[in-house]
Formats: structure tokens, sequence, C-alpha cells
């Protein structure tokens, strides 16, 4: 027991360092702009491909066609939900708790 007092009395003692909230907020805002540009980024980063299927698409098999559109629906609603989800943490909704 008498080293559990000494290691709390220690850590009492211990200096603390100020928060500096700019500091904080700067640090913030930054990392949520370099986030919206990650995501602007992956958002453009879909078009060539895009641009790529729509040009091609009549030189495609029937199999490919279908592969290609099956992918697409399943993988499509996942990726909005997703960046739905992404966009909705970035917002501050208030509080609801009242």
């Amino acid at each position: 027991m008498q080293n559990n007092d000494e290691l709390a009395n220690l850590w009492q003692t211990q200096p603390t360092q100020k928060v500096d909230v700019e500091a904080v907020k700067k640090s913030f805002h930054q990392e949520t702009t370099k986030q919206r540009r990650y995501f602007i980024l992956d958002c453009l980063a879909m078009l060539p491909g895009a641009i790529l299927l729509f040009t091609y698409w009549a030189e495609f098999s029937l199999l490919a066609k279908v592969m290609i559109g099956g992918i697409f629906l399943l993988s499509y609603p996942i990726d909005v939900l997703g960046r739905v989800f992404v966009i909705s943490q970035s917002y501050d909704w208030g509080d609801f708790s009242s």
C-alpha cells in the first residue's frame, strides 16, 4: 500500500502542460481539409475507368458486360453508403440528448 501512495503522490506532482486550443483547432482544420481533398481525389480517380468503360462498351462480350454490370450493382451502393457515412461524420449534428 505504501508503494501505491508514493506513486500517487509522484503522479500528482507531475507538471502538466496547457493545451493550446488554437493549435488543436488548426490541426483539426488541416486534417479535415486533407481528408476532403483525398475524398475528391478518390472520386476523380474513378473517371478514367468510367470513360474507358463507356468508350469501349460495344466491344465487350455479353459475359463481360454482365460481369461488369453485376460488379457495379454490388459495389456502387456500398461505395455511396460509405461516402455518405464519412461525410455525415464531418458535420456537427448538435446535441440530441435533451
